[in-house]
């Protein structure tokens, strides 16, 4: 499941890992000046949360979308037959 998961929201992820990689480099450039490290706050968190969020829903939608249509036939549930489980399929 969070191998599904990680796969197909993969987009969200990427503005954190851009607002992480833009947070350690102002940290870097003010530790070499000799000036307060900035916090996770200070920097675009919200906005950056904000279009993750955005990215995500719209990767649970266009998934949704994009889906094959499977439902052209009639669903056969699992059963047992000569003590065997006959797995369920549509037909």
């Amino acid at each position: 499941m969070w191998k599904l998961l990680i796969l197909r929201l993969w987009p969200a992820f990427i503005p954190i890992l851009l607002y992480v990689l833009w947070l350690s480099y102002k940290r870097r450039r003010a530790n070499k000046a000799g000036e307060e490290k900035p916090g996770w706050g200070d920097g675009p968190l919200m906005s950056t949360l904000l279009v993750s969020l955005l990215l995500a829903i719209g990767s649970f939608l266009l998934l949704g979308l994009l889906q094959p249509d499977n439902r052209s036939g009639t669903y056969r549930p699992a059963d047992m037959y000569n003590g065997s489980l006959v797995p369920g399929d549509i037909q």
